[in-house]
């Protein structure tokens, strides 16, 4: 497959005291918390959200002249996800470019010391062998203690610093038939592109690297954008359940020629990241290896 000319993507294998003694206080309800408190707090909180699922989605196009299209998944169930430690998880990866069509699955399963691998292409799973498991594991670690506290799971992306000071309340939504308070705002346009290259780099990520043209974006004021939004979905327990980002906006000529030298280029991004069944003991089972 070949790379998108201007965002090159890795997709890489997230009691009681005594009389004298006040009761604890309860926690302040979601929807009554100022609403920055509230995202940090919930973004803090994944780094200890123990188990679940995942289903992440990041699309890419690029404009010079004629649009091309990157669209990235990383969907599966994860268990043991507390600090550094490296989790189980079953995965399903894929990759997609408009130019060529395809589309690459990977599927990748870590179960307690067994890591097997299904590379695109293959009519099978491979059980990995040597130190290859305690290899990721240590790598799992480094990466994730290299990052800013609340990093999305299995995804190398911490999105902490991705709203800007205009974050508000922006109504109920439900979740998992559950209320939950949506939160909306200003993208912080630079972290969360630096975010998607870091994420890139790691290898358990998902991520995009930009080139010349696209990192113009960098230091573009998101009043010149089209579009440079965030939402949040925080749930009564002060999880974080949803977070969507989508950025549109152009760059100017090409810098390379692409598209004639006076064409506009210009960069769309969205991403969209959905946690469920939070704390929920997920079902990880070892694949079938032949001659296993």
């Amino acid at each position: 497959m070949r790379r998108l000319a201007a965002l090159v993507v890795l997709v890489a294998l997230t009691g009681c005291g005594g009389s004298e003694e006040s009761a604890p206080e309860a926690p302040e309800p979601a929807g009554t918390q100022d609403p920055r408190a509230l995202y940090e707090q919930a973004v803090r909180g994944l780094d200890d959200v123990g188990s679940g699922t995942l289903d992440a989605d990041l699309e890419a196009r690029l404009t010079f002249g004629a649009t091309q299209t990157l669209t990235l998944t990383e969907d599966g169930a994860f268990n043991g996800l507390s600090g550094t430690d490296f989790p189980d998880y079953a995965l399903e990866l894929t990759a997609s470019e408009s130019s060529d069509g395809d589309e690459e699955l990977t599927e990748v399963v870590h179960l307690d010391e067994d890591l097997f691998l299904k590379p695109a292409g293959a009519d099978a799973f491979q059980r990995q062998t040597g130190d290859l498991v305690e290899r990721n594991a240590e790598v799992y670690e480094q990466e994730t203690a290299a990052l800013p506290p609340g990093r999305l799971p299995l995804l190398a992306l911490t999105p902490a610093d991705w709203v800007e000071d205009d974050l508000r309340v922006d109504g109920e939504e439900s979740v998992e038939g559950a209320p939950a308070t949506r939160l909306a705002g200003t993208l912080a346009l630079r972290a969360f592109l630096l975010d998607l290259e870091t994420a890139k780099r790691n290898q358990f990520g998902l991520g995009l690297e930009l080139t010349q043209d696209a990192r113009r974006l960098l230091d573009a004021p998101t009043s010149e954008l089209d579009e440079a939004t965030i939402s949040a979905l925080v749930d009564e327990e002060g999880r974080l359940r949803r977070i969507e980002v989508a950025l549109a906006g152009d760059v100017g000529p090409s810098t390379t020629g692409a598209g004639g030298s006076e064409g506009l280029g210009r960069v769309e991004v969205d991403l969209t990241v959905a946690l469920d069944e939070l704390g929920q003991p997920q079902v990880i089972t070892a694949p079938d290896v032949p001659g296993a």
